[in-house]
């Protein structure tokens, strides 16, 4: 049986908090806009690597693939300064929290290599990895006809695990499930 499956980054409540707070505001300014579906708050999370449907019997692999990277780094410390609309150079579609981390990139490459190693076959990314958080999406707009949404915030958080997640998707979007978390080096029991 195939599963549609990604390894993430989920959030912790705190963090969840403080970013619905914030994006409540931009709610009531969209909200007479059309076609704008906002993520439930259980499902934001920072993919690293979507996997797409993968047979069950990888999963062990994929596992073994994330235990040999969170092995080598530290929890994470990510960043999020802005709130604006995405992916940038194009005709937005989303409503990202855009972010930064010291060590983000370095991770998912170390990830990339190790799925390699352990012969999960996925589609590898060719451009540089964007650290975000999508908490809406809508049809490609110009943006000249959104309202302005950008907002600087200062949130912060360090994520105790890396987590194999799947997609489940329904008429009404995709619903997350946690497969396993494995944690990071310095945090590990």
């Amino acid at each position: 049986m195939k599963k549609r499956l990604f390894i993430a980054l989920n959030l912790t409540g705190e963090i969840r908090k403080a970013i619905s707070e914030r994006i409540e505001k931009i709610r009531a300014k969209l909200s007479a806009k059309e076609g704008i579906r906002f993520i439930a708050t259980e499902n934001w999370h920072l993919t690293l690597v979507f996997l797409g449907y993968q047979d069950e019997k990888t999963i062990p692999s994929i596992e073994k693939a994330i235990e040999a990277t969170t092995i080598q780094f530290e929890n994470p410390e990510i960043y999020f300064s802005e709130i604006s609309y995405g992916p940038p150079g194009q005709n937005p579609r989303m409503i990202w929290l855009k972010g930064d981390s010291t060590n983000l990139a370095a991770i998912k490459e170390k990830l990339d290599e190790c799925l390699k190693a352990e012969k999960v076959g996925f589609e590898r990314e060719n451009r540089p990895f964007l650290v975000h958080l999508t908490l809406a999406r809508f049809e490609p707009t110009l943006l000249k006809s959104l309202p302005v949404i950008n907002q600087k915030v200062n949130f912060q958080f360090r994520p105790k695990s890396l987590d194999l997640m799947e997609s489940k998707l329904t008429p009404r979007g995709a619903n997350y499930f946690l497969i396993k978390a494995l944690d990071f080096g310095k945090n590990r029991v």
